[in-house]
């Protein structure tokens, strides 16, 4: 199964935005990062509405990309008609994480979450475009949001719910299956993005505050198991060391 190749680009620094490390050391059978991060900068304006970046702009900075290579950009910044992912020309995408940034810190979700759901989306559909990514993806996501890859987001407060254990729902399966992605490519995905979840923190603090009751009675027998476990150590220790004063 070939893997896609993704040129990874940010326009700023966003290091204490984004954990690239852990980005680019993600283990993945779908895609595969070639080169290292490359930064780009804007030396002009904005010159859309509400300080919007225009496709043109993010096209004259963006390289294009080798054939089969799918180039994508990081940036900070609002996008044309403030969507958060802008499909360009010859392959090239720009993903922001305006807005998403404080939408998933309030859930509590990482932006490598975000990147990564957004990147699985975009590595499908190359694939089964023939290595090509369409300006619009109008016929490929749907409106109700499931938490699937290709919710179509209307409200970006949507986005979260596909950024913490996101799904490859059954619709969807079968159209990806009718443009003739294997069955391997596809159930690999749904297995790799299992592993977009939340940290175990956020984990164990959201089944608290969902299950506090539960969450007491837990937290209560777990004490009087260390108490035993403590009590019984204790014991075999001092049993221990009398046997060693009576050998003596």
């Amino acid at each position: 199964m070939e893997k896609v190749k993704i040129k990874l680009y940010r326009i700023g620094n966003l290091y204490k935005e984004i954990d690239f490390r852990a980005l680019e050391q993600w283990n993945s059978k779908i895609f595969t990062f070639i080169d290292d991060i490359q930064t780009l900068s804007i030396q002009e304006d904005t010159q859309g509405p509400f300080w919007r970046y225009l496709d043109k702009q993010l096209e004259n900075i963006i390289p294009k990309p080798d054939n089969k290579i799918l180039s994508l950009c990081i940036i900070d910044h609002p996008l044309e008609e403030n969507y958060y992912i802008r499909r360009l020309s010859d392959n090239r995408v720009c993903i922001s994480i305006h807005e998403i940034k404080d939408i998933l810190k309030t859930e509590e979700i990482s932006l490598n979450n975000y990147l990564l759901r957004c990147i699985y989306e975009l590595a499908l559909v190359f694939h089964s475009q023939n290595s090509k990514v369409p300006i619009s993806l109008y016929k490929l996501a749907h409106d109700e949001n499931r938490g699937c890859l290709f919710d179509m987001n209307a409200h970006k407060e949507n986005i979260a719910k596909s950024c913490n254990l996101p799904i490859l729902c059954d619709e969807c399966y079968v159209k990806y299956k009718a443009y003739s992605v294997s069955t391997e490519f596809l159930d690999r995905i749904r297995k790799e993005i299992k592993k977009i979840n939340r940290n175990l923190f956020y984990i164990i603090k959201a089944f608290i505050q969902k299950r506090p009751i539960v969450s007491i009675v837990l937290t209560s027998l777990f004490a009087i198991f260390l108490n035993i476990l403590s009590s019984y150590i204790f014991e075999k220790i001092k049993e221990l060391f009398q046997n060693i004063g009576n050998v003596g």
